[in-house]
């Protein structure tokens, strides 16, 4: 027996990305923070994580005084650059989240 929710149309979803449209190379790699949102499980743990493991690289050779603006800035450029790149790549698939995008995970 179908549900009312089983009769509504799925307008502007697909479940298989469309292979006829590509996303544009920056896109993919900025949302996929360099392909990391590709390994499994977890994509959006190991964003977190190598996001981390590189913030801890790159404060060793910043002064102390500097670190929060440093940080602040690097956070804000992942946004400014991370929401056109997430909307085209989720545009271009058809998925409303695509797990594999986590470059919200790495400006967060």
């Amino acid at each position: 027996m179908k549900t009312e929710s089983d009769q509504r149309p799925l307008t502007g979803l697909r479940s298989v990305p469309n292979p006829s449209i590509r996303a544009p190379l920056w896109a993919k790699l900025v949302a996929t923070f360099f392909g990391i949102g590709l390994l499994r499980p977890g994509p959006g743990s190991w964003a977190s994580a190598v996001t981390a493991l590189l913030w801890w690289l790159l404060s060793g050779g910043i002064n102390p005084r500097w670190q929060a603006a440093a940080a602040a800035l690097l956070a804000a450029t992942a946004v400014l650059v991370g929401i056109p790149a997430a909307t085209r790549i989720s545009r271009t698939t058809g998925l409303k989240d695509p797990q594999f995008v986590v470059i919200d995970e790495v400006a967060g």
